[in-house]
């Protein structure tokens, strides 16, 4: 027991900081794709969105694996 959560503190602070690249990551996507928003066309905007969508999702199945 005093093992396993000696490797639970241990990996905490990757978790946070995954999550932390994650939260940061999604920011950038929402500004970026607001930003695009005024000066290109829906379709590339579509595009951006999409790649942050497919990005976030591997990011949150790497989270998975360290909890």
């Amino acid at each position: 027991m005093a093992a396993q959560a000696a490797l639970i503190s241990r990996l905490t602070p990757i978790g946070t900081e995954i999550a932390s690249i994650a939260s940061g990551f999604e920011f950038f996507c929402e500004f970026k794709t607001e930003k695009l928003g005024r000066a290109y066309r829906r379709d590339l905007i579509a595009s951006v969105h999409s790649l942050c969508l497919q990005i976030n999702a591997v990011l949150s199945s790497e989270m998975i694996e360290w909890e």
